[in-house]
């Protein structure tokens, strides 16, 4: 599982270049094109694979993804070759330093292609699942609550062009893979996706919208969910300046004014569910416990228009327009909006208060980062190289890089030494991401975009309403105990008495339970920690019962 890296340039998706236009489609005998998924075995591994075919000009190309070789690049299919039912293609080697190849040969066996691997002194057998693909717009038809008898809901929600589900009493989560228009599967986990662990089936209802869920995990325990209606959503639009932003509105039933929450993204391509839905899943948790709650595509993502940019001054104005929307509609009390945010979007929740020119209800920060947004990349790499078991001598020398590397954004003295460093760790195993995305030219966009950094802990100095601070036991992202000695000061120095700090146990930044929070870790987890969602809105729903007793005295 990949967290977002917080300011970083934008990391392309791994999930295969899906057109946003794409209507519902699925590869056949008579036309392969499209997406598959599945696994080969090479020794006693099982190697998770994603592919996509595609027919250009008349001649066949494909790219490929393996999750957890691969990390989220995408790459080129070697030797593709379609002949009848028969497919043969090359993949790369990630462990040899020679450019070898594994060669792959499948044909159609029923509705699958199965064959084998060979090459790289390996042998094994692959199987390959074809998945469709579903246009955006149909997928939101399949999202919603759905209820199981005694107890229990799955909440499906869109992650861009996947759904996600939730199970609110388990915390289990996951990417969910269209076998067809109403059937999908999910794996091991949401980077993971072979072999099938769930198998969910959406029934329509008698006015023909989709009214219940089949939902069978291994093929045994199987459960009838019915759909729910705690709350209605609608699409809107709002400007920035002369930037459209789109989003969707989560309204809380009732006739009454409700309390607000704007729900602030992580860095990197996010659109409104935000990455593997977790802020559609935040936003369920908020409007059916009586609050109106807004997500929206990031600029230049989704619907939205403008440049794809993680400049914190935009995204901040990008949310304070989300925070003025709210306020003008006769739904919402006006005086009881705050805002939610996780690791970036936490990063610029006091910069959002800053320009929303009134005061807001209160402000709740999930892993976002309070000191200097250079150092924390720093502190970051530490964190994850020693997570992740690298060696000391590795780790240092990292964080050399690191650092000289920011001392060059910032003061544009130090090119040469920056390139002897860089030099030096060429072919080393933490070089180039997941843990370090170095610039090799002094023309790159990165040296403008990094600068000095972003200083977070000035602007909390000004934020006097109530506080709610959540981090995980194994935060990797930025030093703990730095950021919160940092948030600490600075609500001393605004006398903001409403400030709390919870420390999740067993949590890694996405609030996942983890082990480690390292990134060789991340592909792994699937199930959010206990109490994380009941902690955020117990809390929220307190402080604007707090804004109804200062309004009554």
């Amino acid at each position: 599982m990949r967290r977002d890296l917080v300011f970083f340039p934008l990391i392309a998706l791994a999930f295969l270049g899906l057109d946003c236009a794409a209507q519902n489609s699925k590869p056949t005998p008579a036309d392969p094109s499209g997406r598959w998924v599945g696994e080969y075995t090479a020794g006693r591994s099982h190697i998770c694979l994603v592919i996509r075919i595609n027919k250009e000009n008349g001649k066949w190309t494909g790219v490929y993804n393996r999750p957890l070789l691969d990390w989220e690049n995408q790459v080129d299919l070697g030797g593709l070759t379609i002949h009848g039912g028969t497919i043969s293609f090359d993949l790369g080697d990630p462990s040899s330093e020679s450019g070898s190849k594994i060669h792959v040969d499948t044909h159609w066996t029923g509705t699958l292609l199965r064959g084998k691997i060979s090459g790289s002194g390996v042998s094994g057998k692959i199987v390959l699942e074809p998945s469709a693909t579903l246009s955006k717009d149909y997928l939101d038809t399949l999202t919603g609550d759905y209820e199981v008898p005694g107890g229990g809901t799955y909440v499906v929600e869109r992650e861009n062009t996947y759904l996600c589900f939730l199970n609110r009493r388990t915390g289990r989560s996951g990417r969910l893979i269209p076998a067809s228009e109403t059937e999908f599967w999910s794996g091991p986990t949401f980077d993971i996706y072979y072999p099938p662990e769930f198998h969910f089936k959406f029934l329509p209802g008698g006015d023909g919208h989709f009214a219940q869920l089949k939902v069978s995990e291994h093929g045994k325990r199987k459960l009838l969910a019915t759909r729910k209606t705690p709350y209605r959503t609608e699409d809107i639009e709002f400007q920035n300046g002369d930037t459209k932003l789109a989003g969707t509105v989560w309204a809380a039933s009732g006739s009454e004014r409700h309390p607000a929450v704007v729900i602030l993204h992580g860095s990197n391509y996010q659109t409104r569910g935000g990455q593997y839905a977790a802020l559609g899943f935040v936003a369920d948790q908020f409007a059916g416990n009586g609050f109106v709650a807004l997500t929206y595509d990031k600029r230049g993502t989704g619907k939205s228009g403008g440049d794809r940019v993680d400049d914190p001054q935009l995204l901040s104005g990008d949310a304070a327009a989300a925070v003025r929307l709210l306020r003008a509609r006769p739904d919402v009390d006006g005086d009881k909006v705050g805002l939610w945010g996780i690791s970036q979007g936490g990063i610029i929740e006091p910069i959002v208060a800053a320009k929303t020119g009134r005061r807001l209800a209160f402000f709740i920060n999930v892993s976002g980062a309070v000191v200097n947004t250079n150092e924390q990349e720093i502190q970051r790499t530490e964190l994850e190289l020693r997570a992740d078991g690298f060696p000391a001598n590795d780790v240092a020398a990292a964080v050399h890089l690191q650092r000289v590397k920011f001392h060059y954004a910032c003061k544009r003295d130090n090119w040469d030494e920056y390139v002897e460093v860089l030099k030096q760790a060429n072919g080393k195993a933490w070089l180039p991401d997941p843990y370090i995305g170095p610039p090799d030219l002094k023309s790159s966009s990165a040296w403008d975009f990094w600068k000095c950094g972003v200083e977070p802990g000035k602007y909390w100095e000004n934020v006097l309403e109530p506080v709610l601070y959540i981090q995980g036991e194994f935060e990797t992202n930025s030093n703990p105990r730095d950021n919160l000695m940092r948030l600490q000061e600075a609500m001393q120095t605004a006398g903001n008495q409403h400030f709390v700090h919870q420390v999740l146990a067993g949590a890694e930044h996405s609030m996942f339970r983890a082990s480690t929070g390292g990134e060789k870790e991340q592909p792994f987890l699937n199930t959010y920690v206990d109490g994380y969602f009941q902690l955020m809105i117990e809390w929220a729903k307190e402080q604007v019962k707090s804004t109804d007793k200062k309004n009554s005295e």
